[in-house]
């Protein structure tokens, strides 16, 4: 009797011992899952974080460029508006009215004020043909200073009357002496004497 009472105290110990190992291995168990699901949970916290810092990045970089690209522009159109304004400078160039024979004097505005600007203006005023000018200098002779203007022979036009031609000459002589500061002026054609059917002029004759 006494040994069936041993063994079934031993017995109940024995299931006792198993039910509470049982026990503390699912407990284990259990905090090692949720551990590893915290370790893995974090890293995707972390990640979106970089996901919104670089976005956050980028959008900034994208404002910055537009604003650069935005005062670039605003500085292009300054600078454009600037040297538009510095193109243009106030000069005064002769035309010819036949009917009274006389000059007329006309207030333009062109892009510097030299030889080639003149006469370019005055080609477009219909003073004189389309032509070119060969070479333009000054030159000091006897306490003045005189303009030698050697132009192409397109500038000769034959279909002019005696009238027409003069004040035509002196329409271009009027022009450049008033806005170049010279006395008077050397026309040449082609390096020689200019020289047509009603004017010809020698070799000290000025304008």
């Amino acid at each position: 009797m006494l040994k069936k009472k041993i063994l079934l105290i031993l017995s109940i110990l024995s299931v006792a011992v198993f039910v509470f190992g049982c026990s503390n291995k699912n407990t284990e168990n259990d905090q090692t899952d949720n551990n590893n699901n915290s370790s893995v949970e974090e890293p995707a916290s972390d990640e979106k974080d970089a996901e919104q810092d670089d976005t956050s990045t980028n959008e900034d970089s994208k404002d910055k460029e537009t604003n650069k690209n935005n005062t670039s522009s605003k500085g292009s159109e300054n600078k454009n508006t600037d040297t538009s304004k510095k193109e243009k400078t106030n000069a005064s160039v002769y035309t010819i009215d036949l009917d009274n024979g006389s000059l007329v004097k006309k207030d333009v505005a062109i892009a510097s004020v030299d030889a080639n600007s003149l006469y370019s203006e005055l080609i477009k005023q219909k003073i004189i043909p389309s032509s070119s000018i060969n070479s333009f200098e000054k030159k000091d002779v006897e306490g003045s200073t005189v303009g030698f203007l050697d132009v192409s022979s397109s500038f000769m036009n034959s279909n002019l009357g005696s009238d027409a031609e003069t004040l035509t000459l002196d329409a271009v002589a009027k022009t450049f002496k008033e806005n170049l500061g010279i006395s008077k002026i050397k026309l040449t054609v082609d390096g020689k004497n200019y020289e047509s059917g009603h004017t010809v002029l020698e070799e000290e004759d000025y304008l």
